[in-house]
């Protein structure tokens, strides 16, 4: 008995890609159509650029990798109307251009090997990812504000505690041992400071651009794996 493997979607239908990107256009025509008549001509011309850019670049993306040509499919029309929409009526008309370029490498041609569907998904959640772990990184990134603030207020709190105890010795042997005091403090106060506030300014920074900044930007580190412990048989 022979065993059929296929990949998903594994339930069959009818309904061709072109099929079902054209019951998407019409589910967004009335909702164009509104667009228009509370914004004007420059709501149309948005869709009509940002569908005629999304049509080229799928064409002459095919055309150019000489994969076969699949405009007729519809998905392009789909991905122009998507970015128009979301554009303000008073934004420039190269946006949706750019938006709809973007969009077609992004959404569309990220692996041609996939169902349109499936390319979609994964381009929304790599846009998610993407998104998600630059806030991140812009928060984590304060946490060295934060430290600089840190490092200046324990300057101040060894600044104040230097000078309560030069205030406190009074004129006690002319003050020589408030000075004294005042100065060890200073001293080793401050040089403990500059040396914490030096560490980390080093190891935090060092730390968000390799652990955080170049994965969250999908950064691929090139070069042989570290194997200090590794047996060289010689031939």
């Amino acid at each position: 008995m022979g065993l059929h493997v296929s990949n998903a979607p594994y339930v069959f239908s009818r309904d061709t890609t072109r099929v079902l990107m054209l019951d998407v256009v019409i589910a967004m025509l009335p909702t164009a159509l509104v667009g228009v008549w509370f914004f004007g001509l420059r709501a149309l011309l948005h869709l009509v650029i940002g569908v005629a850019s999304a049509v080229a670049a799928e064409y002459a993306y095919q055309r150019l990798t000489g994969k076969p040509v699949r405009i007729g499919d519809c998905s392009a029309i789909v991905t122009g109307m998507l970015v128009a929409l979301n554009m303000p009526a008073p934004a420039p008309l190269w946006l949706p251009l750019i938006g709809s370029v973007a969009a077609i490498g992004i959404y569309l041609l990220n692996n041609l090997h996939r169902n349109v569907f499936a390319n979609i998904g994964a381009g929304l959640w790599d846009t998610y990812n993407m998104a998600t772990g630059l806030m991140g990184d812009v928060l984590s990134y304060i946490r060295l504000y934060a430290l600089g603030l840190a490092g200046g207020m324990l300057g101040g709190v060894f600044n104040q505690l230097a000078f309560m105890v030069r205030d406190g010795a009074g004129d006690t042997l002319y003050g020589v041992p408030g000075w004294l005091g005042c100065g060890l403090i200073l001293v080793f106060g401050h040089t403990l400071n500059i040396a914490m506030s030096c560490l980390s300014a080093f190891v935090h920074p060092l730390r968000l651009t390799f652990v955080e900044y170049f994965k969250n930007s999908g950064y691929d580190g090139k070069g042989e794996a570290y194997e200090p412990f590794s047996i060289v048989k010689n031939k």
